[in-house]
């Protein structure tokens, strides 16, 4: 299916309102049943779209007040219309501190149909850790199902989801 570039806005912006109503539009109305949203600092990505609106309407309001995202610039992949990198920035106020939170996040997506399939985000963790606080990680486990996350180093189903032609093949086999 080829999609325009409106189109493709069109998704990612929906996808953004969402996350930013607190909680009033679920996520998962953005993301494939099945979606991974991951965060390659940690060890863990957060699986099916339902867990994602756990995170996005109860977790994150927990440790984020009034948090909104917004697309910044949005990068189609040459040749793979199911990939897109994103730009955003975000801007919240931290329930742990009270201080404003904000931060400048890169993505990379794929996309399936007229959802978002993969997530995979990048932003600077010092920030979000000293915004969400020590407990962020405890307050995860807790309201997120044990179906609804995993540890990458003991399921790497989500590194073989977003795999392409345009990973390199170090990937499999990193130099020592």
């Amino acid at each position: 299916m080829t999609r325009s570039i409106d189109e493709v806005r069109g998704i990612i912006r929906q996808a953004f309102q969402r996350i930013s109503s607190d909680g009033q539009d679920l996520a998962s109305a953005s993301f494939t049943d099945d979606a991974i949203y991951d965060f390659p600092y940690f060890d863990i990505y957060i699986r099916g779209s339902a867990h994602l609106d756990i995170v996005f309407s109860q977790v994150m309001p927990c440790v984020l007040r009034q948090l909104r995202q917004w697309p910044i610039a949005i990068y189609p992949v040459a040749d793979d219309e199911d990939t897109v990198l994103i730009e955003y920035a975000s801007h919240a106020t931290s329930v742990h501190s009270g201080s404003t939170y904000r931060n400048r996040y890169a993505a990379v997506m794929k996309l399936s149909g007229e959802r978002i399939d993969f997530w995979r985000e990048y932003y600077n963790v010092e920030w979000f850790d000293t915004a969400v606080g020590p407990e962020f990680p405890e307050l995860i486990a807790a309201m997120i199902p044990s179906d609804g996350d995993a540890l990458q180093s003991r399921d790497d189903s989500n590194a073989r989801r977003w795999k392409s032609q345009w990973v390199l093949e170090e990937f499999e086999d990193p130099p020592a």
